[in-house]
């Protein structure tokens, strides 16, 4: 009786705020047959019922593919199982074509533990899609799609992915995507970022993420005009700086690739303390030979002394989010006489931590 009530106290709490209002609504998910409490047919299904929803709710999605989400135009945390579908749920991820056409009342919002194959994509006739948090997914191609320097996209967040496409503003002629940043997340060879038109973004930070490429063959990391950029403990494994950069601080990083020996080998439009980088083998703890088995290895460093370079002890390597979610709920007894005690036995997996 006392595990009961603890656990009805918790749910109480979990239920109201520090000023004993109702806190934002969660709500569960699905798209297949597993129990939720919104059985949803298709992404775009999914977004028109998050537009239903009051401002701050939580929806936490069941595994399965929810093909494209278009449109969300309300603030809204959408909480998947995490990037990788290794000791996650049999196998199976919470996964999106694309997220596409944000809308400004979507400012605010967060994906967290989602994989999105194809694109994110803010809508670009749309002023100040700002405050966008992408955590512990994996994501393709990131289009900022901002018209001009009116419609901007700010403060947005990526923290922990998996990123494997470019990141590219597909439109207009000034910059506009302002305060950007990037913390340890993994870039894969094939991802990078690119200027179109324009630079890229401006202010945009980059703290303690790798680069991952070949160190024979090593990959590029800018395509096109990237200006104001701050570069911070990150590891550039077999990868190199292309493009055209203006004022791109980079400094107290880790580079190895060929051709890479020193400040003077990153380019024109570097700047930062002079000796603050280091060109050697980062020496990571299980390195895949191939790059391919992303989800099986950590990427932290042997050396100690590197310990703040790189993915500073957050980065998980199979993305589940921060929540335990429910597998499985018994009702020992369904029928309980006046004054007995309710039984009920609760299955779940929470986070695995890589640290």
């Amino acid at each position: 009786m006392k595990q009961l009530l603890t656990v009805a106290i918790a749910v109480f709490c979990m239920c109201l705020s520090a000023h004993g209002q109702p806190r934002p609504n969660v709500h569960t998910v699905s798209i297949n047959d597993r129990p939720a409490k919104k059985k949803v047919t298709s992404g775009s299904d999914l977004s028109n019922y998050a537009n239903s929803l009051p401002d701050g709710d939580t929806i936490y999605l069941q595994p399965g593919h929810y093909g494209d989400m278009s449109g969300l135009s309300k603030k809204i945390v959408f909480v998947g199982i995490g990037h990788s579908d290794f000791r996650n749920s049999g196998g199976t991820v919470v996964s999106f074509s694309n997220i596409t056409s944000l809308q400004v009342g979507a400012s605010g919002s967060s994906f967290i533990g989602i994989t999105v194959t194809g694109e994110v994509q803010a809508y670009h006739w749309q002023s100040v899609v700002n405050n966008i948090t992408f955590e512990k997914c994996r994501l393709g191609t990131i289009n900022l799609h901002a018209g001009s320097a009116t419609y901007q996209r700010a403060n947005w967040s990526f923290i922990g992915n998996i990123i494997t496409g470019k990141i590219y503003n597909s439109y207009g002629s000034t910059p506009s995507i302002q305060n950007m940043f990037f913390f340890n997340n993994v870039f894969t060879k094939d991802s990078f970022f690119s200027g179109i038109n324009s630079p890229l973004a401006e202010r945009v930070t980059l703290v303690n993420n790798v680069f991952l490429g070949e160190h024979a063959t090593p990959s590029k990391v800018f395509e096109g005009t990237c200006r104001f950029f701050q570069m911070q403990r990150n590891i550039f494994y077999g990868r190199f700086f292309g493009g055209t950069l203006n004022s791109v601080e980079v400094y107290d990083n880790i580079f190895y690739a060929s051709g890479i020996n020193s400040d003077a080998d990153l380019g024109a439009g570097v700047t930062g303390p002079t000796g603050s980088n280091t060109y050697t083998d980062p020496v990571f703890i299980n390195l895949p030979a191939n790059h391919g088995g992303l989800f099986l290895s950590s990427y932290n460093l042997k050396r100690a002394s590197n310990d703040n370079k790189g993915l500073h002890s957050s980065f998980n390597r199979y993305g589940t989010p921060f929540t335990p979610f429910v597998t499985g709920l018994q009702i020992a007894s369904p029928v309980i006489s006046q004054g007995g005690t309710l039984s009920i036995t609760l299955s779940g997996a929470s986070k695995v931590e890589d640290h």
